[in-house]
């Protein structure tokens, strides 16, 4: 009797133990085929995705194919990659082809060529990761037509500020944090709207600057202004303050 308890335990142990390392290596296969199933895809897959409705969050993926690329284009949604630290001018002219919208925020650096490509895109553009563009990029930038949001930015350089101010499109630059006399000069001169919503205070010479302003210029809650300086901006209709 106590041998027979004894091997007894002995399998009811062994068992215990093959039926933890058995659920340990599925779950391990679940998810490396979760893993990398969202790193990578392939153009079958993509032009499956077409027929879904929504926002594409495709944000494990480091890097696509131009094929790929070209079959997420035809989603009828915006297209978000914030795990793409970069991207080639070929797979951007693709994604630029989406009518929706791109997300980029996970780029970090983009070039001259990207950017020409990127320009063309006629839903709105986000590249929020970078946090400085040279002025050949910012040149190619200000082609963009709808909305480009370049929240990353914290300092701007004179001109660059100008090369931007002077597209056509609705500038998002809310990460900036202060503005000069040049900068000012040069966001005055903006045709179309440009948001500030990172600007907290403003000199009354950058007011007076800014009040001349041709196109709009939105400003957010965390802006605090001198009662002389907010009396000069409101002098002109097209300098927006939010409702609060």
């Amino acid at each position: 009797m106590p041998n027979g308890y004894y091997y007894q335990r002995k399998f009811i142990i062994f068992n215990t133990i093959f039926l933890i390392l058995f659920l340990g290596l599925l779950l391990l296969l679940i998810f490396n085929c979760y893993f990398f199933s969202t790193r990578s895809l392939t153009g079958k897959q993509a032009t499956a995705l077409v027929e879904k409705k929504g926002v594409r969050w495709l944000d494990e993926l480091p890097s696509i194919s131009q094929e790929v690329a070209a079959a997420l284009a035809k989603i009828d949604s915006p297209l978000s990659f914030d795990q793409m630290q970069t991207i080639r001018p070929e797979i951007a002219r693709e994604l630029a082809k989406s009518k929706n919208g791109l997300l980029l925020n996970g780029i970090k650096y983009l070039s001259p060529e990207a950017a020409k490509e990127l320009s063309n895109c006629t839903g709105f553009l986000e590249i929020n990761g970078i946090d400085d563009i040279s002025i050949e990029t910012a040149i190619e930038l200000a082609k963009t037509k709808t909305l480009l949001a370049l929240d990353g930015i914290t300092i701007i350089s004179p001109e660059v500020a100008v090369i931007l101010a002077s597209s056509e499109c609705s500038l998002h630059l809310n990460g900036l944090n202060k503005l000069t006399p040049e900068i000012a000069a040069a966001f005055s001169d903006n045709k179309t709207e440009i948001h500030l919503g990172g600007i907290t205070n403003l000199s009354l010479d950058v007011a007076k600057i800014l009040s001349k302003t041709k196109g709009f210029i939105f400003f957010g809650i965390r802006i605090n202004l001198t009662h002389e300086a907010k009396q000069c901006l409101k002098s002109n209709g097209k300098i927006i303050f939010p409702q609060n």
